[in-house]
């Protein structure tokens, strides 16, 4: 089911809405997951492929066509090529991960803020083409893309984080922009959600621990101050 805004196709109802106010089921089958990014959304299927629809801002689609040229759209998911049997996709505002059976992470669209973990070719700043992140451990689980940074989570509770850390949504315990995979101090981390520009962990423990900006006490925090 989608509902929200449909301005750039991105709830997959196959046309253009302002907006869709009760939630409207999608002709989609065999979703095993679905990720909603600023104005795409991404389905994984059982089957490991991987879906996009929605704004195209930086082929963040992970398709270039004539048809869905950087900075068009489509209402009508469409396959997303190079990603491998996918347990996960994660949509960003202009960027897209995914983490395939073989715990390989392949990320495309936007690389400003070093969001997709991997350098690109030239003076490329984008790319529709999806591609493995090559200083990342073959053994990641789980990953989550935040508004331009991202996390990853090994199997044994190991934690990944690159990208935009003006609000040291990274939890790496300044505010430097990484442009690859580094791995963070804490440990046995069971789950990982990033948000805009904040971050949290769930503990094998039961603990949730918090990263980043905490306007609006976004991180539970009685604070105002970044974390």
């Amino acid at each position: 089911y989608g509902g929200g805004r449909n301005d750039k196709g991105q709830l997959g109802l196959h046309e253009y809405s302002d907006k869709v106010e009760t939630p409207v089921k999608l002709a989609m089958n065999n979703v095993n997951s679905v990720s909603a990014g600023k104005d795409h959304t991404l389905f994984t299927m059982f089957d490991g492929n991987v879906y996009a629809v929605g704004s195209n801002e930086k082929g963040k689609l992970g398709v270039l066509t004539d048809d869905i040229p950087e900075g068009g759209s489509t209402p009508i998911p469409i396959f997303v090529a190079n990603t491998g049997a996918t347990i996960k996709a994660s949509a960003g505002n202009s960027h897209s991960l995914a983490v395939g059976y073989g715990r390989m992470v392949t990320s495309w669209g936007s690389n400003e803020d070093g969001r997709l973990g991997r350098e690109l070719t030239g003076e490329q700043t984008w790319t529709a083409t999806a591609d493995i992140l090559p200083k990342i451990p073959s053994t990641i689980m789980d990953v989550s893309a935040g508004g331009d940074h991202n996390l990853a989570l090994e199997y044994n509770g190991v934690l990944y984080s690159w990208g935009n850390n003006r609000d040291g949504q990274l939890g790496l315990g300044n505010f430097e922009q990484v442009n690859e995979p580094t791995q963070m101090s804490l440990h046995a981390v069971s789950k990982i959600s990033a948000g805009y520009d904040h971050s949290l962990f769930l503990t094998n423990a039961g603990n949730v621990y918090t990263a980043g900006d905490n306007t609006d006490g976004r991180m539970g925090l009685d604070t105002r101050e970044k974390i």
